[in-house]
């Protein structure tokens, strides 16, 4: 019976309820599973045969650490997933430029330098109000809602932050589109409080499990399929993907790829979602 861990931060010790839908569909295919901290010094990961990054929400704060405890892992033998190269391409948000290199529609971005300047930026964009967004970032933290007045006072290094204008059309939410190996299980629109943009929790957001566009699915996909490319894997390399977007004129535009510790929303696909999350486990942690 493979025994693996499903990797979560200090702050979310125990099971949750997407972890408690996942335990009988992995029961169920002989899979034992623990829930271990990722930068707990007290576990044993040697104990395992496999890692699955869930919620590990707090990587962001200590790339460096993380990265380096994944090639640990991956050093002593213990599979992780998704796979260590992907985890790292994808802790970086400039992963979005190769993607725009490879054809996918994303928000019109500029990555900053030392010597950007947020103001020169706007005026030759044309943008009236952007987001500032860390590189290494995370639940919207650390994003700064700047206006074209604003812009001048703005004395922040944009070094490791890139620039987006604010869209529009995050009044209409934000599409999360989950895939297991690579094949579509269910979509998830977000939706900010009027008074915010942020479609988060914390910030008062809503979220349903909706039936999106047939178009949108195929777009989610193709941009995974880019991703692989990127990578040199097939899409169905992947374990899991959560695949962001706006609806921009009709098109599914992205946000972001989140290949590392996106919330799947499997509470939300019930019958559906844990038996094909626990599937997907299942055939990456068993030989064929």
């Amino acid at each position: 019976m493979p025994k693996i861990a499903l990797a979560i931060y200090h702050e979310r010790p125990h099971f949750t309820e997407e972890e408690t839908l996942l335990r009988p569909p992995l029961e169920a295919l002989d899979i034992a599973f623990e829930v271990a901290v990722w930068n707990d010094p007290l576990v044993d990961w040697t104990e395992y045969d496999a890692v699955v990054i869930r919620s590990t929400w707090d990587y962001h704060t200590q790339v460096a650490l993380f990265l380096e405890w994944v090639a640990y892992l991956e050093q002593v033998g213990v599979a992780v997933w998704n796979r260590p190269h992907v985890l790292k391409w994808n802790s970086d948000k400039i992963y979005l430029k190769d993607l725009h290199d490879a054809k996918v529609p994303i928000i019109p971005s500029v990555w900053g330098t030392p010597t950007t300047d947020l103001h020169s930026v706007m005026q030759q964009q044309n943008w009236q109000e952007v987001l500032v967004k860390p590189r290494y970032g995370a639940t919207s933290m650390g994003i700064q809602r700047v206006t074209l007045a604003d812009a001048p006072q703005f004395d922040h290094s944009l070094a490791h932050a890139f620039i987006q204008p604010l869209m529009s059309e995050i009044r209409k939410g934000e599409y999360s589109l989950i895939f297991f190996n690579g094949l579509y299980s269910h979509t998830i629109l977000k939706v900010a409080q009027p008074d915010s943009i942020f479609v988060n929790y914390e910030y008062g957001g809503t979220v349903e499990r909706i039936h999106p566009p047939l178009l949108f699915i195929e777009h989610a996909h193709a941009a995974l399929q880019a991703a692989a490319q990127c990578l040199r894997l097939d899409a169905r390399d992947f374990l899991y993907a959560r695949v962001d977007g706006l609806d921009v004129e009709d098109n599914l535009v992205l946000m972001e790829l989140e290949l590392i510790e996106p919330e799947l929303y499997i509470r939300f696909e019930p019958h559906r979602a844990p038996q094909a999350f626990a599937q997907a486990i299942h055939s990456k942690v068993t030989p064929a």
